[in-house]
């Protein structure tokens, strides 16, 4: 998981858009700086995963979505082992698959979210999804 903290902005609207996307395919998913709302993608993100821990820790699956397109990614796993579809929705392709790490993954999610909340600190951004990312990641570090 990738965020670029230095090239978020903010919109008029007061949503923060900025490049977010997943290394570790063969080729970057969806793309290679793909330009979304990461304050609110890496808030889903995080929900998922506080729902996931809530459940057990690392069984079962997990769906993430991009809020811009129709880029999504299932994550599929048993202990440390995990295996992520990465797919366009209502597409006859399968996607990709790939497996990684349950800790380095979620263990990213968190980085970002926290590089996203100190970007927005420091720029002196104020919203609703930011106090959720940063409620949620406070709650995540304790899991």
């Amino acid at each position: 998981m990738m965020v670029d903290v230095s090239a978020l902005e903010r919109l008029a609207s007061g949503s923060i858009v900025g490049p977010i996307w997943v290394e570790g395919a063969e080729e970057p998913f969806p793309e290679l700086e793909w330009m979304d709302y990461p304050v609110v993608v890496l808030g889903w993100w995080t929900e998922a995963v506080l729902s996931s821990e809530s459940r057990g820790g690392a069984a079962g699956s997990i769906e993430l979505s991009f809020m811009d397109g129709p880029w999504e990614i299932i994550l599929d796993f048993d202990g440390e082992r995990c295996i992520a579809n990465l797919f366009r929705a209502r597409s006859a392709n399968s996607g990709r698959l790939i497996e990684i790490s349950y800790d380095v993954f979620f263990g990213s999610i968190k980085e970002c979210a926290l590089g996203v909340i100190e970007e927005c600190d420091l720029k002196g951004w104020e919203s609703v999804d930011i106090d959720s990312l940063r409620s949620m990641l406070n709650r995540m570090k304790g899991v």
